[in-house]
């Protein structure tokens, strides 16, 4: 819930950065959507003003291979 003016910020991981993880499952709490089904649903959910941000990082695994990740930040206002 949000004040009238309150500002929706919502930072999601892209579904294909994370396809190999086990954590990253529903019945663990984890929803994971892309940046522009973050964008979706806050337009359905009635925000004017919405803005994508894409955030790209390459960081390791346990087993020290290199893993490429992809975020989304979406900040929308009524």
């Amino acid at each position: 819930m949000l004040r009238p003016s309150g500002t929706s910020l919502i930072a999601g991981i892209d579904p294909q950065s994370v396809a190999s993880t086990p954590y990253a499952k529903p019945e663990y709490g984890f929803h994971v959507r892309a940046g522009d089904v973050l964008t979706a649903l806050h337009r359905d959910a009635g925000f004017q003003t919405i803005e994508m941000v894409p955030y790209d990082e390459v960081t390791v695994r346990p087993d020290g291979t290199p893993w490429a990740r992809r975020y989304s930040f979406v900040s929308a206002k009524p």
